[in-house]
């Protein structure tokens, strides 16, 4: 009977001095949220700790780092607000430990969408100021990330959201986004760029009540298919810039500038595979430079 492969845990994989840092925060809670059972965690919004963009910034940017002791001014992580409203945040869940609350997710990469998504964590005291955080990205020994930068501001928002839906006991518009599984290639006519700040602003409004003015998506305005004769204007203007476009090179009449000066002259030297003819048997060597 064939042996089953042993799972390897995520702590043994990392160096020593990795390891008695990741232990030191794992304390808090008495246990691996790698490790933890699914079925000890709650996706109940009512559980999520009151974390407010105060103690986001707090952490992200003034938390000491235990390794160099000095501010983690992580900017990067404080901007990834943008990915928690593109829902790329899924399978967030929390569990209550003594006077602490660990809040796991799942998030996807930065640049590698179709990659697994990586798995943030964060453990915070009930009142929402966050200890500590982790990730399995690249980046995550350093105790911040964008990933861990999206769980928190998902946690935010979907904090205020749920306790104004609560307060006012109407079902309402979710602002939140829902997780996106595949991002589809789309036309640039279709696409909304509709900015972050915009989005954030009639969230805000959402929660208070605020009457918000009704907006359609922003999108690029419809252009024309160019003909043939704008084309060619087109060509000829950029091939008259002086330099080289790489577009000329796949329209015929602009073609020549890139066709190699050795292929001009006609004097290619000879392919390795005819020499096995006769004709090249019979030569010396001279003669077939």
């Amino acid at each position: 009977m064939a042996l089953s492969k042993q799972k390897i845990r995520y702590i043994d994989t990392l160096d020593t001095e990795s390891r008695n840092r990741y232990e030191q925060k794992i304390e808090l809670i008495g246990v691996d949220p790698y490790e933890v059972k699914k079925d000890s965690l709650t996706t109940d919004l009512d559980s999520l700790p009151a974390i407010s963009n105060y103690d986001i910034v707090n952490y992200l940017i003034h938390t000491k780092s235990a390794y160099t002791m000095q501010d983690l001014n992580s900017l990067k992580a404080v901007d990834a607000l943008n990915q928690c409203r593109s829902g790329w945040v899924k399978d967030v869940m929390t569990m209550k430990c003594n006077d602490k609350v660990l809040i796991t997710g799942r998030v996807r990469h930065s640049q590698r969408m179709n990659d697994t998504p990586l798995r943030p964590w964060v453990i915070s005291s009930l009142e929402g100021s966050v200890e500590c955080a982790h990730c399995d990205c690249m980046a995550g020994l350093g105790e911040v990330c964008c990933h861990v930068g999206s769980l928190l501001f998902w946690v935010d928002e979907n904090y205020r959201a749920n306790k104004a839906l609560t307060v006012t006991q109407k079902k309402a518009y979710w602002p939140v986004p829902s997780y996106v599984d595949k991002v589809a290639y789309s036309e640039i006519q279709d696409i909304d760029f509709t900015s972050t700040e915009v989005r954030k602003r009639e969230f805000e409004c959402t929660l208070i009540g605020a009457q918000t003015p009704k907006r359609m998506p922003l999108k690029m305005p419809l252009v024309p298919e160019p003909t043939e004769e704008e084309m060619s204007c087109f060509a000829k203007k950029l091939s008259n810039t002086g330099v080289k476009p790489a577009v000329l090179a796949v329209i015929s009449d602009h073609q020549e500038i890139y066709i190699p000066e050795i292929l001009k002259e006609e004097k290619l030297p000879v392919n390795f595979s005819s020499l096995k003819s006769d004709k090249y048997m019979n030569m010396n060597r001279s003669e077939l430079v």
